[in-house]
């Protein structure tokens, strides 16, 4: 059982990528504003997966987000994950992965994953992604971000097939959420 409880608007977003994941869009990116809790929805999408025996890649592009998704998982649900990381032991027996994808690229990809979450997802239109994206080819994929804006205006249909869009932070407000 989780420490944090999920609220209304969390519940919900998650619910709707769960939809998207049942109607065959295996890729769904999740957008929700600055403190409203991505790490807490995507570790609780993470905690279910690894209950039903799925494997799990999170992929963070700085080593201050990858510290602090282990440290949730392990303070909120008690998963030990792996980190993929320079100065840690490759432990790709645990469920649950935790890389940049700067150094995955350059290791062998723990195997048989089923979901990867890619946390600040907005860089996932980089080609260092692809390789990824094709070894684990059936896996799903969440990308998550409080700002999933490209410089060229371009967009993320190429990668993902479904948009969850959580609250504006004015709405967050006036509920008092934030």
């Amino acid at each position: 059982m989780s420490k944090y409880a999920l609220r209304p608007y969390q519940q919900n977003q998650i619910a709707q990528v769960f939809q998207h994941w049942a109607a065959g869009r295996k890729r769904v990116l999740m957008q929700s504003g600055t403190g409203t809790g991505k790490t807490v929805m995507f570790n609780h999408i993470i905690n279910l997966a690894e209950k039903k025996g799925k494997r799990v890649l999170v992929l963070a592009d700085r080593r201050g987000l990858i510290t602090q998704t282990w440290k949730r998982l392990w303070d909120a649900h008690g998963i030990h994950a792996g980190i993929i990381m320079n100065g840690h032991p490759q432990v790709y027996q645990l469920p649950v992965q935790i890389a940049s994808v700067q150094t995955i690229t350059r290791r062998n990809f723990p195997p048989d994953i089923d979901l990867i979450v890619i946390d600040e997802c907005r860089s996932s239109v980089s080609p260092t992604y692809e390789p990824i994206f094709q070894f684990y080819s059936d896996a799903h994929v969440l990308g998550v971000d409080a700002t999933p804006v490209r410089t060229s205006g371009a967009g993320f249909d190429h990668i993902y097939q479904a948009l969850v869009i959580g609250k504006g932070i004015k709405e967050m407000e006036s509920e008092g959420a934030l």
